[in-house]
């Protein structure tokens, strides 16, 4: 992934003959390489993998601080019972909304570019007392250390996990 990204990039591979074309943007491209119904479909692809990406991030979040932090399934506030998953939800719903309504595009830009800084300084750090804490002796025996059908090396043997198997490795 990263190494055939990086070898498009520095060859310019792909842009190159993106770039010849002369178009502004994917979609003028898909139009003038393809035909319009095509870009109209790409747009609409696009559009229902933005409506599904706002719906499911804000979910899995939901969920992750709800189960994480140990929050109760709802909470009492004004004399009402109110859920706190569909509480968490709204409220990374109206943070994003602020962010964008605010700032517009160039506020969303900014703010995803300074999350990825952090995050990489972040998982580095995080890498970085892992394998401080624990061995490279201690992660091979406990990857080898399964039953029959659970490997979390082989992805041929994971046949009895339920949450993690072949099929998940196909997707990637």
């Amino acid at each position: 992934g990263i190494l055939v990204g990086l070898a498009m990039t520095m060859t310019g591979f792909v842009t190159y003959r993106y770039r010849e074309t002369r178009a502004m943007t994917l979609a003028q491209f898909f139009e003038m390489r393809y035909s319009r119904s095509f870009r109209v479909f790409a747009g609409l692809l696009s559009f229902l993998s933005g409506i599904l990406n706002y719906a499911l991030f804000p979910a899995i979040g939901g969920r992750f601080f709800l189960y994480y932090c140990g929050f109760p399934d709802s909470f009492h506030l004004f004399g009402l019972e109110w859920s706190t998953f569909g509480t968490l939800m709204a409220l990374f719903l109206g943070v994003a909304l602020v962010i964008v309504m605010t700032g517009g595009q160039l506020t969303t830009m900014i703010t995803d570019c300074l999350q990825g800084i952090y995050s990489y300084f972040a998982y580095a750090l995080l890498v970085g007392v892992i394998f401080y804490t624990f061995s490279f002796a201690q992660f091979k025996e406990v990857m080898f250390a399964r039953p029959e059908g659970y490997s979390f090396i082989n992805p041929f043997d994971t046949g009895m996990m339920t949450d993690f198997n072949i099929f998940y490795v196909l997707i990637g």
